[in-house]
């Protein structure tokens, strides 16, 4: 633990003589870092502006909302906070301009939306507070803190009530991600193991590596050419202290067409031997923005069959629940009745679909049937 907390304070000095000027009367909020970091930065030359010492993320329910506004108008010079003490702040102080102060969110930027953070539950508890629909979620003070929650390898990950927008506070904020982005391979000279990932390895392995438990080793993530560029340069940023590498091996324009048409003979057996899969316009970010790409309708069902397959697997916990949102006519009932066709004759597994329509149900088993798909059916109120 000593090498990363010295790697830690290194990063941090370096990050607020660059970004921060020292002398500035300001106050920089972490979001999402790891308990080493706030160790080291504890014990760095910036005070916290409550004047304490951790060990680790503060947790939540330690928050004193009268004490913050207290410290958070008299502290001077340049110091720190968790974003979680933001957050209390936003709930009681509506005008941060009476701090008379510059105020940065700094986030990890290892991670996207969600991060892992140190709370006082367990796995059980935090799925019943967040997933059970008739616990009282109201009467838990997390939630004002982490507006979603996920375990992946039984760590807990959260998403921020995010508080720092000027609607929330009056001012405007500076935000800022802490790594920086690394586009060399400087370290390739030394040749080290190498190991093959894909996208869904990469937060159990980031979890080791911020907490310094990974050297001298090459991953190799396997993903599509649209993906994880910036995120892979941000992860060599960080992983070249420890002497780790990330590199892409990106799925060439070959593969993309051997997944698009994988499953390509299902569709003929059972729809035709002219039919074939065509491309649809989807949102890369939806949440961000409205810029489209081409996914093949048999990309998608690739996709999907994977992480059923996955999903199946003994104790398998890497599958991916998928999302498709398309617009009428863009042929979703393929996503799940290729998959369906596909599942049964392989592994002999029953397929469930949800659907609001009893016509709609109608249509489809008797379109199955005529295909030749006898062992479709369908349970609605028009059964007794």
């Amino acid at each position: 633990m000593d090498d990363i907390i010295g790697i830690y304070q290194r990063l941090i000095e370096n990050f607020f003589s660059e970004k921060i000027c020292n002398d500035t009367n300001a106050i920089v909020f972490f979001q999402g870092f790891s308990d080493g970091f706030y160790q080291a930065l504890s014990i760095s030359a910036i005070p916290h502006f409550c004047n304490k010492h951790f060990e680790s993320n503060i947790l939540f329910c330690d928050i004193d909302n009268a004490h913050l506004i207290q410290h958070f108008i008299t502290s001077s010079g340049c110091v720190w906070g968790f974003y979680e003490e933001l957050i209390a702040l936003a709930t009681s102080l509506n005008d941060f301009s009476i701090g008379n102060k510059k105020v940065f969110v700094v986030k990890n930027n290892l991670y996207e939306d969600y991060y892992p953070i140190t709370v006082p539950y367990d796995i059980d508890t935090l799925s019943k507070i967040y997933e059970d629909d008739s616990s009282n979620i109201e009467n838990e003070r997390i939630v004002l803190f982490y507006s979603a929650y996920k375990s992946i390898d039984d760590v807990p990950y959260f998403s921020y009530v995010n508080k720092h927008y000027q609607i929330d506070i009056t001012i405007e904020v500076e935000e800022l991600g802490f790594f920086e982005v690394s586009a060399d391979n400087e370290v390739t000279e030394i040749i080290w193991d190498k190991t093959i990932i894909t996208n869904h390895d990469l937060p159990s392995i980031k979890f080791d590596l911020i907490q310094g438990k990974l050297s001298e080793r090459i991953y190799v993530v396997k993903c599509l050419s649209n993906e994880l560029s910036e995120e892979i340069m941000v992860l060599n940023g960080f992983s070249k202290h420890f002497k780790v590498l990330f590199e892409l091996d990106r799925v060439s324009p070959e593969v993309d067409l051997r997944l698009s048409n994988k499953y390509i003979n299902f569709l003929k057996k059972y729809w035709g031997d002219d039919a074939e899969f065509y491309s649809l316009l989807f949102y890369k970010e939806p949440a961000y923005d409205n810029q489209t790409h081409e996914l093949s309708q048999g990309f998608l069902i690739s996709n999907i069959i994977e992480q059923c397959e996955t999903a199946m697997m003994p104790d398998s916990r890497k599958y991916s629940d998928l999302i498709v949102t398309a617009p009428t006519g863009a042929g979703k009932s393929l996503f799940f009745q290729i998959p369906a066709i596909y599942l049964h004759e392989k592994y002999k597994v029953i397929t469930i679909v949800i659907c609001p329509l009893v016509a709609l149900m109608n249509d489809q088993i008797k379109e199955l049937h005529e295909k030749g798909v006898g062992y479709a059916t369908f349970i609605n109120s028009e059964i007794t």
